[in-house]
């Protein structure tokens, strides 16, 4: 039953979109605001002020209330002039007001004493000083979108523009097919940032990431923002939101081809060290966008007040992908080890010693007898695992396979404005995207998808000059089919019964197959199947109420999310074979893995039974105030309470369950829970079909937190016409995403799972063709519960910021961020046993008391991290041909989990050791963007009458580009294996030195010092700290030579040469940082070599 507290909320929520609200939505209109005075600096009351957009026409009207105070909101982004009149003084006309993407543009007049139909007229840019509100943002304007060279054309390529962003190469969620690029933004994980688009939802649910990424023709500009205000909510990162172009009174619009062949681009590094050439490729990337007023001859003229917009792109990617991966060698797959230094070690011989240590007996001649290879492992090996094509042990097999990634998107816009009152818009995007990727096995290609439906309308009424509702419908719908694609005529159940193995079900979502794995050596995999499909309506808006120096907004907002979903993971199933088993402690650098495998010991099984469908459903809520108060001409002080709901998802059928675990002080103890009709048995009764079991959590099973309340302060001083001080402080939730229901779907009893540690002692005690323990059973439960007393993560967030005019076209802003982030969400292994022991690991996991032996990543909200930071930002508007934006970042990230299933714990029960440097930590990292038109042709300093072909030889020329400079992440060095022998599948070894090299002697083959680092001995911790090992940094430099040939008076054609790493300068990837194995201290890929692309460009 729904308690009365929910009634509660959801009639708080209705009263207050009654008043109007805009909550997840961010601002993408603008402002105009400011005082009125006389030349004594006396206040005008009910003086008119009119804003008029210079590319529409469309005009607004206000009069100043009794302060002289006037505000002209919502505005879409543009260039505006603003008007001033007032009986019994001249008329001032202010130009050049550029007003960005929730820019608060404060622009104060002081009227002369004379006749109204006298004019002053004011043409320098209004002042770029952000007086009136105190985030940290940024805008990326419509010219940068443009001509900035942008491989692949994706807005969020250009996110790095900002300061506080980490442009990391280590994914922490989910990205898209479309080439969406996930960062981190001041020291929040990269799933944290909320993206919007015209003001309403662009999020896909499942990890949070990007939706829909429009054409970079079809977007005006956008704003990344953090430190905001209570209107904006949702996330601890950014807020990121797109602002697609409107029509103008006059068509404007652009057609376009960009071209890629690797004919152009040079080889990568690593084919040149291994004399390969390159690899075919194309890339076309081609659309149209046009925009006007709409006009129907004889019928209608839209000219002043109705607009649309309409761009289409498409996007064709193939490419020869070369991969490279290690397999056995010929003689290993018949158990001939003679040919490798690591000696191999008969389980079946081992022994413990005094100190508890597992000593075994080598085969002889390093060689596995036939008849003791495990015959359905031999017809995996066989039939999934191919040939090395290659000399050594490592990288030996190369495979060059036709990958082809195909996207089209179209995006509308009408606008319309009725009178002085009342303005609607509604805005469409459809994107469609598929994608096949050959396995380097040979033996599958992935088929993905990823489509996008977004819509959004809005309509903003003006009660008064000092009275504004706006109001905004959205609805998303990401969608991402993927299955893969089998090529060699076998099936899951034929693979499964050659090789004899009854552990896993033979039917999993796309028939996807088990994936075997030797440690460190390419495994069978099957590929990974799963549809995922969101469908949001989100209703939000805003009144805003002006009363004297007080600008107060009320807001409130609901959202129903919709996620249905279907996983091949985890009944297509792994097992994993360890190093380990063919060890012996007294030998260093013994076993492999692979002969673990021909023997048919598995060290870890991950099998489930059944496909799991979800359908997930959630409410969101949300409502604030904000009071915007402009306590003299220069001091501003912005006050706000922002409520957002906690309220958990639920599945409609009800199929999910859980586990709650609790501490009696005497022990843990775990107890199931499930959300409907149990199918499987209860293990307290011994019954089938038992009716729910919540425990008090409701269907959802997770207690919902509605205690999110994030009050929010800044203050803005303007020193001087020049100068400005903000500081700002607040609390920010981030919302949940759909992550932690999708694990409860995959729990007991509706998706048995289990996850089995096997073989951890002397002598061997479970086979591949074993059965493993009966779904039925509850010991060997595995998979992912969540705390059921999860609260909101959230963000405890201060900057303080100085800001200084330098030309009137430029700016600079100089800062610190900080902020204490708590109740991160991470996975750890809630069933490992406490301490170290050469005792059985089942007997002693924590939950062993109440019966559960299984391994569990659990999800718990107990992690924590800090960011600090100096910032700076250079910015110079479009001007004589320039235009700069440019960003330091000078900070650090510590955490003791830098993401969901990161398992960068080491020991759970004593998290506070792996308290360190964040894996997305950047300490240093300056980037600038830059467009310049070269001074030479007409409309240009020098050459201004040239005609005819000095011209088109000489004018028309500019140079763009974007250089981005930053210091390597982290990496951690991991055992690969449970050398403590506590549950967990891998620790940290043990450290004898500093393993980081002076960069001089860092090599490809030997990145860090791989000797600094040793096993720890067997039941025992390893003393190295989290992510000790630094990586490469990146240095970026694309740039584009740009030609423009003028047609007519609006019409030009412009070619440009784009070239992305123009130096050609390889930023390498992470080594490996797994003892033992092949790849350790190796790096075996680097960012793309240099690349060129030619694009033609007709623009009218």
């Amino acid at each position: 039953m729904v308690d009365r507290r929910f009634w509660q909320v959801c009639l708080l929520c209705l009263l207050t979109l009654s008043w109007g609200s805009s909550l997840i939505a961010q601002t993408t209109n603008a402002s105009i605001t400011g005082i009125i005075t006389d030349a004594q600096g006396g206040v005008i009351p009910n003086a008119s002020v009119t804003a008029t957009n210079t590319s529409t026409g469309v005009s607004r009207t206000v009069t100043t209330n009794e302060a002289g105070v006037y505000t002209i909101s919502p505005l879409i982004p543009g260039n505006y002039e603003l008007k001033i009149t007032n009986a019994g003084f001249k008329t001032k006309v202010q130009t050049g007001i550029i007003l960005e993407t929730g820019a608060v543009v404060k622009v104060d007049g002081q009227l002369e004493v004379g006749a109204v139909t006298e004019s002053v007229e004011v043409t320098a840019q209004a002042a770029m000083l952000q007086t009136q509100e105190t985030s940290v943002a940024g805008v990326v304007t419509q010219s940068q979108l443009e001509r900035i060279p942008v491989n692949g054309r994706n807005y969020t390529r250009l996110l790095v523009l900002m300061p506080g962003t980490s442009d990391i190469r280590r994914s922490q969620g989910r990205g898209d097919l479309s080439g969406t690029q996930m960062v981190s933004v001041n020291g929040q994980r990269t799933q944290d940032n909320n993206y919007t688009m015209d003001g309403v939802d662009n999020n896909m649910m499942f990890m949070n990431s990007p939706g829909g990424s429009p054409p970079m023709d079809a977007i005006q500009e956008f704003r990344v923002a953090t430190g905001n205000s209570a209107e904006f909510g949702r996330s601890a990162g950014a807020n990121v939101n797109i602002s697609i172009k409107s029509g103008t009174r006059d068509l404007h619009g652009s057609v376009y081809e960009y071209l890629r062949n690797e004919k152009f681009d040079a080889n990568e590094w690593f084919a040149n060290r291994q004399s390969r050439g390159k690899v075919p490729f194309r890339q076309n990337q081609y659309g149209a966008s046009a925009g006007g007023p709409l006009i129907i001859p004889k019928l209608y003229n839209g000219r002043d007040k109705t607009f649309w917009f309409g761009s289409w792109e498409g996007f064709r990617w193939r490419r020869g992908q070369t991969a490279q991966a290690t397999v056995p060698l010929e003689p290993m797959r018949t158990g001939n080890f003679s040919s490798l230094p690591n000696t191999i070690f008969d389980p079946l011989t081992g022994t413990l010693d005094s100190a508890g240590r597992i000593i075994r007996k080598p085969f002889a001649g390093n060689i596995i007898p036939a008849a003791r290879i495990n015959a359905g492992m031999k017809s995996v090996v066989d039939s999934l695992l191919p040939l090395p094509n290659r000399p050594g042990t490592v990288n030996n097999l190369l495979a060059t396979k036709g990958q082809q990634r195909d996207r089209d998107m179209f995006v509308a816009r009408v606008d319309h404005t009725f009178g002085q009152k009342d303005t609607v818009f509604f805005r469409m995007l459809e994107q469609r995207v598929s994608e096949n990727i050959p396995n380097v096995s040979g033996h599958f290609n992935s088929l993905n998808k990823y489509d996008v439906s977004n819509y959004g309308a809005g309509w903003n009424h003006i009660f008064s000059p000092t009275a504004i509702l706006e109001i905004k419908y959205g609805f998303s719908h990401p969608n991402n089919p993927g299955c893969p694609s089998y090529s060699d005529g076998l099936t899951r159940a034929g693979i499964l019964d050659a090789a004899k193995v009854s552990l896993f079900d033979k039917e999993a979502l796309c028939d996807t197959r088990v994936t075997f794995t030797p440690q460190g050596y390419l495994g069978s995999g099957g590929g990974g199947g799963e549809t995922i499909l969101d469908r949001n309506h989100q209703f939000n808006g805003k009144f805003t109420k002006i009363i004297g120096r007080h600008n107060m907004k009320l807001g409130g907002g609901y959202t129903w999310r919709n996620m249905d979903a279907a996983y091949s993971n985890p009944t297509n199933g792994t097992a994993d074979f360890w190093t380990a088993v063919t060890s012996s402690a007294d030998v260093a650098n013994s076993g492999n893995s692979f002969a673990t495998m021909l023997l048919g010991y598995p060290s870890y099984i991950r099998r489930g039974f059944t496909v799991p469908r979800l359908f997930a459903r959630q409410h969101y809520l949300e409502g604030f105030f904000q009071d915007d108060w402009r306590v003299t001409d220069k001091l501003t002080i912005n006050l706000g309470i922002r409520w957002e709901s906690g309220m958990r998802p639920w599945d409609t059928n009800d199929a999910l369950g859980n586990l709650l675990v609790t501490h009696d002080g005497t022990g843990y103890k775990a107890e199931l829970m499930w959300a409907g009709v149990n199918p499987m048995t209860d293990p307290v009764t011994g019954k089938a079909n038992q009716p729910p079991k919540t425990l008090g959590y409701g269907r959802s099973l997770m207690r919902s937190d509605m205690n999110n309340w994030a009050p929010r302060i800044g203050i803005a001083y303007q020193m001087n016409a020049k100068t400005v001080i903000r500081a700002g402080a607040g609390v920010f939730f981030n919302s949940t995403f759909m992550q932690e229901i999708n694990d409860l779907r995959k729990f007991w009893p509706y998706l048995p799972q289990q996850e089995i540690s096997y073989n951890r002692g002397a002598t061997p005690d479970f086979s591949i063709n074993d059965k493993g323990p009966s779904f039925d059973s509850t010991q060997a439960i595995g998979g992912w519960p969540q705390n059921p007393n999860n609260r909101s993560p959230y963000s405890q967030q201060w900057n303080l910021f100085v800001q200084r005019q330098l030309l009137s076209d430029m700016t600079v802003d100089v800062g610190y961020v900080g902020s204490s982030n708590k109740k991160q969400i991470g996975y750890v292994g809630w069933n490992n046993a406490p301490t170290p022991s050469p005792l059985p690991i089942n007997p002693r996991r924590i939950l062993a008391s109440s019966g559960f032996t299984g391994n569990m990543d659990g999800g718990s909200n107990k992690f924590n991290s800090e960011y600090n930071a100096f910032q700076a930002k250079l910015t110079k508007r479009f001007s004589k041909g320039l235009q700069i934006l440019a960003n330091y970042t000078w900070g650090k990230v510590m955490d003791d989990q830098s993401s969901l299933a990161e398992g960068k714990y080491m020991n759970m029960f004593d998290i506070r050791k792996d308290w360190s440097r964040a894996s997305y930590d950047i300490k240093h990292a300056f980037k600038v963007g830059y467009v310049y038109d070269l001074p030479f042709g007409k409309g240009r300093a020098f050459g201004a009458g040239w005609n005819g072909i000095t011209e088109a030889v000489l004018g028309g020329w500019a140079l763009e580009g974007i250089i981005q400079l930053q210091s390597g992440v982290a990496s951690n060095l991991r055992t690969g294996i449970d050398r403590a022998n506590v549950g967990k599948t891998a620790e940290r070894p043990n450290l004898l030195r500093n393993p980081n090299l002076p960069k001089e002697q860092r090599t490809v083959d030997r990145w860090f010092d791989t000797s600094a680092a040793v096993m720890p001995d067997f039941f025992t911790w390893g003393n190295a700290g989290a992510f000790v090992l630094e990586d490469d940094g990146r240095a970026v430099w694309d740039i584009s030579i740009a030609k423009r040939f003028r047609l007519a008076e609006r019409h030009s054609l412009e070619f440009r040469t784009e070239m992305f790493n123009f130096p050609n300068h390889p930023d390498f990837g992470s080594p490996g940082t797994t003892l033992n194995t092949a790849a350790y201290g190796v790096i075996s890929g680097a960012t793309a070599a240099r690349q060129i692309q030619f694009a033609l460009r007709y623009m009218f």
